[in-house]
């Protein structure tokens, strides 16, 4: 293609941002557009997240200071935040927000003590209407207290292991003490406190308490002045602190003065406890440093997807005439249901369902005619908030992110991944919950129906090409469509600096990796391209200049199209992380128009010939239950060993050793896909390290092939044994015994496997408990939460499910003919091991089935 422009993702320092920063190592960063970007502490080489996610140059983050307004017209306004409507300013200590909603004045100061782990949020209200005023604030800071990599990696795990201690102050009322259990650098443990220094009234500790699944489609939060936050301690998924003031009657002219603390401890060694809130009479004192300061404001710009509430959808319910399965209802109403058999089958979501659970509906598409992990594999995760391709990648799931991940789970951020916003009524509206919304093992569509008719969004994947649809299709009058994606171009946010290269009079794109990340020096040959075979439906393609009203550019991590009015926009995503001419002839193909329903076609074939079109017929209703979730199974095992990630567990592109011996394995077996099997095998085998006999607890299997993780669970070494049992039992093929597989290490000569498993029987006995025949506990074992408090406890204590694993495996290969066990009694006498040509299984042969890539 021929650019026309061009640009490069910004990395972190390429955002603008205001920053402000202490002698104690914190660090604190604003966008301009005046949303809180990080807060960090610095220490040396570590640096760790206070807050939990990054903000976004367009849409903003998850802080934010409500001021909630009773009385005659009562009212809740962001004063900092995606929604307040402010003036920003920065001086060499602090950030100020300052407006006017509606009568009241409103001025917020975030000071940062120069020398202590401390900060401020100064809130400032004046009535300046002509009535009295009920007022309160409340601040929401969400959480992260790890280094980036561990909180981005997966927020949510990140929030499971903060623990919140909330105690009364005396004065101050409820205090939020949150701890980061999970060891970070150095095995340190990151915590902070928050409050309010004029006593809060309430508090919560969770996003879910606050936003919940409610907030998915809702233009503002619903927690109008009087009522209280819940007071109650949550320890979930999406960790914030959130604190309520008390409440304030003004009188015209009158004002009230709120401050709300937050005091960081970058290792609080010991669990949190009441005496912590000794730390916060110090906090006090110090606070008392503060003093006001004019500090010189100017209006920031705002976003189109800051103003555009979403578009209300009708709750319709379904057709008379469908052929509806395994409806749920719930208080007289339909929720969802399953059509269709087999590869065809369907799930179908309404809006009402989606409301009402804390973990969000999506679904993982997925383009490849492989069961195993290919360079080739195209994976996009569909969010039913109106995420209609989050997470796309070709290849590895976390190296190859092209649009960025969707990180939590009530759409607090709305500019994560592909988002789609519809000019009805004369102002934009953002697509968020459907009416209705449907998920097949290769596609999913978002169905909006409202006033003016009705909005489609269909992402499409295929069984052949590494490729991802999405057409838009619109009932009733023409309206104007703006599509934006947010570019992440590597692993993580505002990492690298990616280029873009955009073609106006084609209407398309391309995307290379930042030629000095990790990504671009392993496939310097990589790259993306977005085209379009509608381009007549085109305006404008271009950077985030387009989600601003002004048209300027602002160097946000964006590509962007807005559309004439019309009723039909197919988009495609296509590439090549080996190959830039096969990317090209993709992006051809691809521009010249494809049916969708040619594209399902082709998936249709793979998902029919990975099913071998198995089905579980009889009258009974839980069985014909259970033939409706075979292929979903199917689709969730493949997921998991062709691109390896998940919806909540996004994080990826390693093959878990356990993992893969475990599900993986059984399906493709149960399935009788053999060869794929015998390959998965050879695969985890190769990783076993010639010096201590064990696998690590994940690997890679790409061009990153050196990247694992290490030390590996108690319970890891015994699943590939169990592994290979299940592969001979299921296949008699003993001959894979004496067949020779290469080890870790690279400069180590290839073992048969049958040594390889006498040389993992010899390191599991080695590390018997003394006096005992049972394996030490070690990291752990299946359940990875279940960590002794005491360190120590590992070496001395064991897992009745390691244990109860490893009995099971050396039954079944304990006959005196079997390979691994001769070889594994040869090592423990120093003599040679007699080979025998077989293990000993008394399962029937069962006759293979023709193999599928």
């Amino acid at each position: 293609m021929t650019a026309t422009k061009s640009f490069r993702t910004p990395r972190e320092d390429g955002l603008g941002l205001a920053r402000i920063a202490n002698a104690a190592g914190l660090r604190i960063a604003v966008l301009p557009n005046g949303c809180l970007f990080a807060i960090e502490h610095e220490d040396g080489p570590r640096r760790n997240l206070i807050n939990q996610v990054l903000g976004s140059p367009v849409g903003g983050g998850i802080m934010r200071i409500l001021l909630r307004v009773g009385g005659a017209a009562p009212r809740t306004v962001e004063i900092v935040g995606p929604g307040a409507h402010v003036a920003f300013g920065a001086d060499e200590d602090r950030f100020v927000w300052a407006g006017e909603t509606d009568g009241l004045a409103h001025r917020v100061t975030l000071w940062l003590h120069p020398e202590q782990p401390l900060w401020l949020w100064r809130v400032e209200v004046t009535n300046a209407s002509g009535g009295e005023v009920p007022c309160d604030a409340i601040l929401v800071q969400d959480l992260g207290l790890g280094a980036r990599g561990f909180v981005m990696g997966n927020e949510a795990y990140a929030s499971q292991y903060i623990d919140h201690t909330v105690e009364p102050h005396p004065r101050f009322g409820p205090v939020i003490m949150s701890r980061q259990n999970m060891t970070q650098d150095g095995g340190r443990h990151p915590w902070v406190a928050h409050g309010c220094f004029d006593g809060a009234a309430s508090f919560a500790t969770d996003a879910l308490q606050l936003f919940g699944p409610a907030y998915r489609d809702a233009a503002s939060l619903d927690l109008p002045f009087g009522e209280s936050l819940p007071g109650a301690r949550l320890q979930y998924e999406t960790a914030c602190a959130i604190v309520q003031s008390s409440a304030a009657e003004l009188k015209p002219g009158e004002a009230a003065t709120w401050t709300f603390f937050a005091l960081y401890d970058v290792d609080h060694t010991a669990p949190t406890s009441y005496a912590d809130l000794s730390r916060i009479d110090s906090a006090e004192g110090a606070a008392g440093e503060f003093f006001p300061r004019d500090v010189a404001l100017a209006e920031s710009a705002r976003d189109i997807l800051r103003d555009a509430p979403p578009l209300v959808c009708r709750e319709v319910v379904a057709r008379e005439d469908e052929a509806r399965k395994h409806e749920e209802w719930w208080s007289g109403r339909l929720l969802s249901w399953f059509e269709g058999e087999g590869a065809g089958s369907r799930h179908v979501v309404l809006t009402e369902k989606d409301r009402l659970v804390k973990r969000r509906h999506g679904t993982i598409l997925r383009s490849s005619d492989s069961l195993l992990p290919e360079e080739t594999t195209l994976a996009a995760t569909a969010w039913m908030h109106g995420a209609f391709a989050a997470q796309l990648t070709i290849g590895n799931t976390s190296f190859h992110k092209l649009f960025s991940v969707s990180r939590d789970p009530y759409n607090i951020m709305r500019s994560s991944g592909v988002r789609v916003l519809a000019e009805i009524g004369g102002a934009w509206r953002l697509l968020t919950l459907p009416t209705r919304f449907e998920m097949g093992l290769a596609d999913a569509r978002w169905i909006y129906e409202h006033g003016g008719g009705a909005i489609t969004v269909r992402a499409a994947s295929t069984g052949e090409d590494a490729a991802l649809q999405i057409e838009v299709l619109v009932e009733g009058a023409p309206v104007r469509l703006l599509v934006f994606g947010n570019l992440t171009l590597g692993e993580f946010d505002y990492a690298h600096a990616g280029r873009v290269e955009i073609d106006d009079d084609a209407k398309r794109a391309a995307f290379q990796p930042d030629p000095d990340s990790l990504w671009g020096q392993q496939y310097p040959d990589a790259v993306y391209h977005l085209t379009t075979s509608t381009p007549d439906a085109i305006e404008a393609i271009g950077g985030d200049e387009l989600l601003y009203k002004d048209g300027a550019a602002r160097s946000g991590p964006f590509i962007a199209l807005r559309t004439r009015p019309t009723n039909a926009l197919r988009l495609a995503v296509t590439g090549s992380m080996t190959d830039a001419a096969e990317a090209e002839r993709l992006a051809a193909k691809y521009a010249g128009g494809v049916e969708t329903r040619a594209m399902l076609a082709s998936a249709d074939v793979f998902w029919s010939r990975t099913t071998r079109g198995a089905r579980l017929q009889s009258g009974d209703s839980d069985i014909a239950a259970f033939d409706t979730l075979l292929p979903w199974l199917v689709h969730n095992a493949i997921i998991h060993l062709t691109a390896p990630h998940g919806l909540e567990q996004y994080s990826g592109a390693a093959w878990g050793t356990r993992d893969v011996c475990q599900g993986p394995m059984e399906f493709l077996l149960a399935f009788r896909h053999d060869e794929t099997a015998k390959e998965v095998l050879r695969r985890v085998i190769a990783r076993q390290s010639k010096a201590d006999s064990d696998w690590p607890q994940w690997f890679m299997f790409d061009r990153y092939a050196w990247i694992a993780g290490v030390p590996s669970h108690g319970d890891v070494i015994v699943w590939p044994l169990k592994a290979v049992c299940d592969y001979v039992e299921a296949t008699q093929d003993f001959a894979f015994l004496s067949e020779p597989v290469a080890w870790r290490e690279p400069d180590a000569a290839p073992s048969s496997v049958a040594d390889h498993l006498a040389a993992e029987l010899a390191e599991i006995e080695a590390r018997f408990l003394p006096g005992t025949h049972l394996p030490r506990y070690g990291e752990g074992d299946w359940n990875d939460t279940l960590q002794p408090a005491d360190a120590s406890l590992a070496e001395r204590m064991a897992s009745s499910w390691t244990a109860a694993l490893l009995y099971q495996q050396v039954s079944r290969t304990s006959t005196a003919g079997s390979s691994a066990m001769a070889s594994w009694r040869a090592m423990r006498s120093s003599t040679a091991p007699t080979r025998s040509p077989s293990f000993c299984f008394t399962r029937a042969t069962r006759k293979p089935a023709s193999p599928i890539r």
